[in-house]
């Protein structure tokens, strides 16, 4: 029968048995409990999320008056970053070239102004907000809100009406320059306020009352809240349609 030998070694690790087995033959070591190893999954680290961002003073007349800044409010706007954290570590927020102090996250919240003599050095445009555990393994989270500044005036203007053989109905119809609403007068008396997604045409029907000349205006406020310049127009008694505007 082949000599089976059995050894033991030590390195500053458990003690683990070595044998030389016959081919098919049977085999077994002795269980050894495994120490010193961490697995990837038991690392959690610190907890980081932003809950709200918040602008202030509120753009008036915008979608989101809380998270626009248009011509009225850039001067004065702070933007205040709010979330939680694991209570007792550091926060840091992040947004474009800006980098905040550290707050601490007392009682598991935290909360970053950023002042209005960074806000109002930003360009148009949108703008995100990140943070950051300051120590650690750092986590970071970005926040799904994000804060838009349009400080440019949005233009209108009428084109075009379409109008009724007795001048008593019709459509009038033009172009702006981005999304908002826009507000129809003829006559003094408005005709309409209507919301549009997106820039280029805006169109209204409109209801007259006699064979009569007639003038009106339109004006647009942007999703910032920016109002644009009225553009007038008006048709005489007796036009042709089309008539441009």
């Amino acid at each position: 029968m082949e000599h089976i030998s059995e050894t033991s070694e030590t390195n500053e690790r458990p003690s683990v048995a070595r044998r030389r087995v016959l081919k098919a033959g049977a085999w077994s070591v002795p269980a050894v409990a495994i120490v010193g190893s961490t697995p990837a999954f038991a690392a959690t680290g610190d907890a980081i999320a932003i809950t709200s961002v918040v602008v202030s003073p509120q753009a008036v007349g915008a979608l989101i008056p809380t998270r626009y800044i248009n011509i009225g409010n850039a001067p004065t706007a702070t933007v205040t970053v709010s979330g939680t954290a694991t209570a007792g570590v550091q926060v840091y927020v992040k947004t474009g070239s800006y980098t905040s102090s550290n707050v601490t996250a007392s009682g598991g919240t935290w909360s970053v102004v950023i002042p209005s003599s960074v806000v109002a050095g930003w360009s148009d445009g949108v703008h995100t907000f990140t943070a950051t555990v300051a120590s650690g393994n750092k986590p970071s989270v970005t926040a799904t809100q994000t804060v838009i500044k349009d400080t440019v005036r949005p233009t209108v203007l009428a084109t075009q009406a379409t109008i009724s053989t007795n001048n008593q109905t019709g459509t009038i119809s033009g172009t702006k320059s981005e999304a908002g609403t826009v507000v129809v007068s003829v006559a003094g008396l408005t005709m309409g306020t209507y919301s549009y997604a997106s820039a280029t045409q805006w169109s209204v029907t409109w209801s007259g009352g006699s064979n009569q000349a007639y003038t009106g205006s339109v004006a647009v406020t942007d999703d910032a809240g920016n109002s644009g310049v009225a553009d007038g127009f008006g048709w005489p008694k007796g036009a042709t349609s089309p008539v441009a505007l």
